[in-house]
């Protein structure tokens, strides 16, 4: 008993203020205006800890609870460790409180929420009354599941992240985030650009990665898309980042397994590109000064009828020759169809054997008209007065000598060597015209025995006349 009245007087010295019990033995410590009742704890007068109010009539402190630390070093408001104002405000590490709790320090300001079981909830919940109706939104920072391991950021509706008082990052009910704006579409929705060293999207069939400067798609193997070429070309490649399978060059030029195209398209070999093939009802353009350019061992172009493959042509250049043929079930390196050699200008048509010709055919030629130009020696010099015309008898003997016509080749000749067609022509026509210079003395000469004919009758009807 006589301790606790000690300690009551201690506790009436210390605060200097007039104290009273109430009718239910609750204890109250007044002062002035000018004082400020407060308990000193301490282990000495210069290390100690203060509980008190502030003074009515203190401009910046009026009515506050305050906890104070009095040591050496420390003194005035810096000693200030904890403060309640009358509005409810909170301090600690403050004496000026602008939000319900507010935390200051000189050094390293943490709030510290520990929860020493591994099975109870830890975190923050914000709860707040939705304007006009009594519906309150609830929040939650904290740890997730069982022993902690896990943050977990939860809102009722949306979730929004500020800087400068700006929506800066937006996610929805529904999962969809925004970045710059607050109403995205889609599952990421950015408004404004992105600047990533590298960008991944992962599924269970694949996987694209984006950098700076290359697409790049994996899926049973890796392809990419690039500007790994200079002069700001575009490189597409499977296989490995080695292979050039596709280059689109500033310039427009398309190159298909060569890097440096040098038209709008050219196709060179590459092992893994043997083929380009349009499907039906789809085109390739080519127009204006352009052209279609293809490199390879043996390049071809393929022609298939899709309601019959068995149709498909061929058309192809190999050691110096152009080719059409009919596709067959194996890589061709020419063909007797057409072919035309490239250095020579010959040209073969179900023949590969041109010989000295510029067309050879290998079977018959239809056509409705023919034109030779400027056959040599003409045969009209039949016709010239100093043309030695053979007789028939000569015409005769030759005959019977060689077995054919003069200046005509025989059948082993011909079969042999062939003819010349403008050449045969005009011999045909030598022999026509010598035909024509035989029939016209032949009819000179039916003329002529004609008069005398005529003449015999009239001495033979004037001798019958004179008898009788």
């Amino acid at each position: 008993m006589k301790k606790n009245i000690l300690l009551i007087a201690i506790v009436l010295l210390s605060w200097k203020a007039n104290a009273q019990f109430d009718s239910k033995g609750n204890l109250s410590i007044f002062s002035d205006l000018t004082n400020q009742p407060f308990v000193t704890l301490g282990i000495n007068k210069t290390d100690r800890w203060s509980i008190g109010m502030y003074e009515a009539n203190n401009p910046s402190y009026a009515r506050s609870l305050f906890i104070y630390e009095d040591h050496t070093g420390v003194s005035g408001s810096k000693g200030v460790r904890f403060l309640i104002k009358p509005n409810g405000n909170v301090g600690i590490g403050t004496t000026s409180p602008s939000e319900k709790l507010s935390l200051e320090g000189d050094s390293s300001t943490k709030l510290k929420i520990q929860n020493n079981s591994s099975t109870k909830d830890l975190g923050i919940w914000l709860r707040g009354k939705r304007s006009g109706s009594n519906i309150y939104s609830s929040h939650y920072i904290g740890t997730e599941g069982e022993s902690h391991y896990n943050l977990k950021i939860n809102a009722d509706e949306l979730l929004k992240f500020q800087t400068n008082s700006q929506d800066r990052l937006t996610i929805l009910g529904n999962g969809k985030v925004g970045i710059g704006t607050t109403s995205p579409s889609v599952k990421l929705d950015v408004n404004g650009n992105i600047k990533a060293s590298s960008y991944s999207i992962i599924s269970t069939d694949y996987n694209s990665r984006l950098t700076s400067n290359m697409l790049q798609f994996s899926r049973d193997g890796f392809s990419y898309i690039d500007n790994k070429k200079s002069n700001g070309s575009i490189a597409i490649r499977t296989g490995g980042t080695g292979n050039v399978d596709l280059l689109v060059r500033s310039d427009g030029n398309v190159g298909i397994g060569t890097t440096s195209p040098s038209a709008k398209l050219e196709i060179s070999h590459h092992e893994n590109i043997r083929t380009v093939e349009i499907n039906p009802q789809n085109q390739l353009d080519i127009t204006g000064n352009s052209s279609l350019t293809i490199k390879e061992f043996v390049p071809s172009i393929e022609f298939s009828d899709s309601s019959n493959s068995s149709s498909a042509a061929v058309v192809f250049a190999n050691n110096s020759s152009f080719f059409i043929g009919k596709k067959s079930g194996v890589k061709m390196t020419s063909s007797e169809l057409f072919n035309v050699n490239l250095n020579s200008g010959k040209v073969g048509i179900g023949t590969l054997t041109t010989g000295n010709h510029k067309l050879a055919v290998e079977g018959s030629i239809g056509a409705r008209e023919i034109k030779v130009e400027a056959a040599p020696n003409w045969s009209d010099f039949v016709f010239y007065d100093n043309y030695n015309l053979p007789t028939l008898q000569e015409v005769e003997n030759h005959i019977k000598e060689k077995g054919h016509l003069k200046d005509i080749p025989s059948a082993k000749e011909v079969e042999k060597n062939g003819f010349f067609l403008g050449e045969m022509d005009s011999k045909l026509l030598q022999k026509i015209e010598e035909l024509t210079l035989y029939t016209i003395d032949q009819q000179k000469e039916i003329n002529s025995q004609k008069k005398e004919i005529e003449e015999l009758k009239t001495l033979v009807q004037k001798l019958l006349k004179d008898k009788n």
